[in-house]
Formats: C-alpha cells, structure tokens, sequence
C-alpha cells in the first residue's frame, strides 16, 4: 500500500508505544538488580520474553504496510498473502513470549512467598499450565494447514486447511486460560504481604504494582468479543485487527507490570536521596538511623530474606532472638564491642545497668520495601 489505512495506523501507533515503554522499562529492570547484584533467573526469563515479544511485534509493521488493518479494496491479492504471512509469524512468537513472561513473574513471587508451600506450588501449577497451553497451541497453529505456506496462501494447490472455527475455538481457550493465569498472579501476593513486617503504604504500593495484571487480563477480556473475526472471511484483514490490538496491549501491560514491581529502589534513588547500593543479593539496600534504639534492615546472603537488628548503640550486653515460621527461637548473644573487655554471661550480677535487646528477623523475602 502507499499508505497505512483504517485501523493500520493505530496498529502500529500502539506498537511503536509499547515496544518503546516495555524495552526501557525491563532493561531498567536488569539495571537495578545487576546494581543490587540479585539478577537471577526470573530476570534472564523476562529478558527472554521481552525478546521474543519484540519479535512477535516487529512482524506487524510489514503486516500493516501489506493491509492488516485496512479494508479490502485498499490492497492486493498478494499484499494480503504477505499480510497473512506476517500476522501468522506474530501469532506463532507471541504465544511463545507467553512462556518466559508468566514464568519470570511466577518465579518473582516465589522469591516472596519461599516459605508458604501452598503457594509455591500454586506457582508452579501457573507454570505448568502456561507452558502447555503456549505449546499446544503453537502446535496447532503449525498443523492447521498442509502444507504450512497454505496458512497464509490459499491458492496453493491441494492444500488443506481445518475449518476457521476451529482457530476461533483454540482463540477462547487460550484467552480464558490466560485470563485465570493473570488474576491468580495478581491476587496471591495479597496472601504473603499480609503476614509481612511492611507499612500499610508499603504494602498497598506492592499490591497496586503487582495487580496491574489485572488489566493485562481486562484487555484479554475484550479480546474475547473480537475472535469471531477469525470465521469472518469478508474483510479478514481489517477485522483480525481488532484482535491484534488487544493483544499488543495485553502483553505489553504484563511486561510493564513486571518490570515496576521491581524498580521502587531506583525511584527511591531519584526521589527519595537515596543511592543504589549493592545490598548483598537483595532488591533493596541497606537502611540505618543512628542514636539509641537503632536498627538497620538487611537482606540476606542470597536476597530473599529480611529481617531488623535493633540494637542500642550503648548496650553492652546484647541478645539476637531469630523468630522462625515454625514457631520456634533462636537465642545468640551478640558480641561484645571491641575495646569493653568480655562480657559475663546472661543472668550473672554486674555493676551498673545491663541493656537487653533483641533482634527480629522474619524470614520472608519481599520485593519492594523503603
């Protein structure tokens, strides 16, 4: 075409804005935590989805400029085969960035809930089903016709193609499966972050970021009343645009979910006066105030842990109680402060006044905390 017609423009407007959006926002992402020194493996699998995503997207601007989008009497028999050709590359890599985006934000909310069973293995289950739906229906998608080219080019001879209804079928199937999918990552943190040591604002800040999957699933909703454009042959390519659409929308507004929930330290750093530290493993660095009743917040060696030490800073004698999930104690004395000789043991008579306190580590794993 010689120019984007109908629909053809807003497609690849909203292309264009959320491949720029989503690309700062993960490798912004990647900053952060390699900052932190905590990349791990979630991150790696978002990087992997956000390429295969912008894979998936980039066919669409040929599938525009060939017709997607536009009505029929604006392009060519052979523009629309190139058309097709490219909304089915777009379908066949988009459900494959599904695996690693929903996987990466599964493993995100292990780091947090590592202590509750039920959950981990609910995750687990999300992965496994994102991973089979994701296969069959790539699977599919690549055994609808005989041969393949015929997907795209109905006038090869002796092809043979299953009923459109079909594809419309698979169409709900996935999106359902991905509707559940979205709502269950967005709603289990609300269990963990209950039981977690955080402010309310804190707490409220991590559920909002986190429920933005919600969207993710409202614009999978919409895309629901849209897939009988797949049995509608009158028009094909400007009807399946819709679907396009919602589509981009909807893994785009997954992506960005996933990267904000991890970015709150660098926000901090901006607005806040703040400085990315490493901060042995974890999210977020380390915070001190001095003067009597100090405490200082760390992460654990590995990053998935929290826990408080509030020890005054004229205390001689000090006792570090560790609260495990189990219920049960672990009592360790802290150690004397060089150049104040050896401290006598608990209990015994000393001139003077013996301060005890105590310090609170919850192991749990929190992905934004101040």
């Amino acid at each position: 075409m010689d120019k984007l017609y109908d629909l053809s423009g807003t497609v690849i407007a909203v292309c264009v804005i959320f491949i720029a959006v989503c690309t700062t926002l993960t490798f912004l992402r990647l900053w952060v935590r390699w900052q932190k020194g905590s990349v791990g493996a979630d991150d790696y699998l978002f990087l992997c989805g956000l390429m295969l995503w912008l894979t998936s997207t980039s066919f669409l601007f040929p599938a525009c400029w060939n017709g997607l989008g536009a009505h029929q009497h604006h392009y060519t028999d052979e523009q629309a085969t190139q058309a097709m050709k490219y909304f089915f590359l777009f379908q066949d890599f988009y459900t494959w960035s599904n695996i690693p985006i929903k996987m990466s934000l599964c493993l995100t909310l292990r780091r947090l809930a590592s202590t509750s069973p039920w959950i981990t293995w609910t995750l687990y289950g999300i992965m496994f089903v994102t991973f089979g739906a994701s296969v069959g229906t790539n699977i599919y998608l690549l055994t609808d016709c005989t041969p393949l080219a015929a997907t795209w080019d109905t006038t090869i001879p002796g092809a043979h193609c299953r009923p459109p209804a079909n594809i419309t079928t698979l169409g709900y199937a996935y999106s359902a499966i991905n509707i559940a999918v979205d709502w269950v990552i967005a709603l289990l943190p609300v269990f963990f972050l209950w039981r977690l040591q955080m402010a309310w604002r804190q707490k409220l800040t991590v559920m909002i970021v986190l429920a933005l999957g919600i969207f993710a699933s409202c614009a999978t909703v919409v895309r629901l009343f849209t897939l009988e454009a797949f049995s509608n042959k009158e028009d094909y390519l400007f009807g399946i645009a819709h679907i396009v659409f919602w589509t981009v929308i909807e893994m785009g507004l997954a992506i960005i979910a996933g990267s904000l929930a991890t970015l709150r330290p660098l926000f901090r750093s901006w607005f806040g006066g703040s400085t990315l530290r490493p901060s042995q493993g974890g999210d977020f660095g380390p915070r001190t105030r001095s003067g009597p009743g100090a405490y200082n917040n760390k992460t654990n060696g590995n990053g998935l842990g929290y826990y408080h030490d509030a020890i005054s800073q004229d205390s001689r004698i000090g006792l570090k109680t560790m609260i495990n999930y189990d219920g049960s104690r672990e009592h360790e004395p802290t150690p004397e402060p060089e150049g104040r000789g050896r401290s006598p043991p608990l209990g015994a008579k000393r001139s003077g006044s013996i301060k005890v306190t105590r310090s609170l580590r919850v192991r749990e794993s929190i992905l934004i905390a101040d």
